[in-house]
C-alpha cells in the first residue's frame, strides 16, 4: 500500500506520509522548513481520519488496528525498536528519493521493501522469548 501512495503521491506532495520524513529532509535542506508545520499537521490529520474512517465501517473492536507491544514487552522497549526501525526508514527514504541517488519511482521499492522487513524484524524482535 505504501508503495502505491508514493508512485500516486510523489509528484503532488513529495509523498511525506510520516512527520520523520518531513523533518529529515527540511534537516538536510532538501524540504523548505516553513512548510513543515503544514505537512506536519496534515499527517496527523490524516492519521485521525483514518481511525475515524475504520470506526464508522467496522466499529470500534477493542485492539483491533492498533499497534500494541506484545505480551511481556515493555512500553521503553517497543518505543527504543521503533526510533530504531523509523531511523532506517528515514535513511533507506533520503537514500532513494533526493540527491545524487534519486532513483525516481523506483525509490517507492525500496521504501515498500524496508517497510514489510521492518515490520517482520520488528514483529520477531518485540516478541517475548
Amino acid at each position: 500500500m505504501v508503495m502505491a501512495v508514493i508512485l500516486f503521491m510523489g509528484t503532488v506532495s513529495g509523498a511525506h506520509l510520516n512527520p520523520a520524513v518531513s523533518v529529515a529532509f527540511a534537516l538536510r535542506g532538501n524540504f523548505p522548513w516553513r512548510r513543515v508545520p503544514a505537512y506536519v499537521a496534515a499527517q496527523f490529520a490524516g492519521a485521525v481520519l483514518a481511525v475515524l474512517l475504520l470506526w464508522a465501517l467496522i466499529g470500534r473492536h477493542g485492539s483491533a488496528g492498533l499497534t500494541l507491544p506484545g505480551p511481556g514487552v515493555s512500553a521503553w522497549t517497543a518505543l527504543a525498536w521503533e526510533a530504531v526501525l523509523t531511523a532506517g526508514l528515514v535513511s533507506v527514504i533520503l537514500g532513494t528519493a533526493s540527491g545524487a541517488q534519486q532513483v525516481g519511482p523506483l525509490s517507492a521499492i525500496g521504501v515498500a521493501g524496508y517497510i514489510a522487513l521492518a515490520g517482520l524484524w520488528g514483529r520477531r524482535s518485540a516478541a517475548p522469548r
